[in-house]
């Protein structure tokens, strides 16, 4: 609490603070081992969201320590990105909803957090931040416009949005305005971050949590 009081001034549009703090390890919402694995990339398939699943469920009570490595927000979110939790989160970036513009759901954290990964290093978090905004399959292809056009974060894509799908969907022009339109989007208002100079540490427990509670 103390660290958001300490940047709100930067950010006057969020300002619903997050009661209960937690870190989403693994999000089932119902679904098979393949259908999150395909949520998740990252972890290699539906075998080792079977693995996961069983490594969370011997944890459970487990106190668990992270660290707080950065706080990063834009004008509809605020999050923390945690490290120390090894293999035991399938989000690529770990981390904690601090605060949100009304309206928005705490999930769009994965979202800031891969548009500040794209942000710092586009080769590395283009496919990420993609995926992320339902536009994975076109990563290869929107690499190498970047690379002919000199695009080198989102805020560019998302500024040069209409040149960026007509490269890359050639075909069907409904899919080409649908791209368009999620790339404009894609990277609404100023991204701001701050790397903290000595990580705070945070404790906790985990615990299996059934819909709605």
């Amino acid at each position: 609490r103390a660290l958001w009081q300490s940047y709100r001034d930067h950010m006057p549009t969020v300002s619903n603070f997050t009661k209960g703090f937690h870190v989403t390890l693994l999000y089932l919402g119902g679904g098979s081992n393949e259908e999150i694995a395909g949520r998740h990339p990252n972890l290699g398939g539906s075998d080792a969201v079977a693995t996961l699943k069983d490594e969370l469920a011997n944890c459970e009570g487990k106190e668990l320590q992270v660290e707080v490595q950065s706080i990063v927000w834009d004008p509809r979110i605020c999050a923390l990105e945690l490290s120390s939790l090894g293999q035991l989160c399938a989000n690529r970036h770990p981390h904690v909803t601090v605060a949100t513009r009304s309206g928005v759901p705490p999930r769009v954290s994965n979202e800031l957090l891969a548009r500040w990964e794209a942000t710092e290093d586009l080769a590395r978090g283009l496919g990420p931040w993609l995926a992320q905004i339902g536009l994975a399959k076109y990563s290869e292809a929107l690499l190498e416009w970047c690379q002919a056009m000199g695009a080198a974060t989102p805020d560019e894509i998302a500024e040069n949005a209409t040149d960026a799908a007509a490269a890359i969907e050639n075909g069907s022009i409904e899919e080409r305005s649908r791209i368009e339109e999620v790339l404009r989007n894609a990277a609404p208002g100023e991204l701001s971050g701050q790397t903290l100079e000595q990580p705070l540490r945070l404790t906790g427990h985990v615990r299996g949590r059934r819909r709605g509670e």
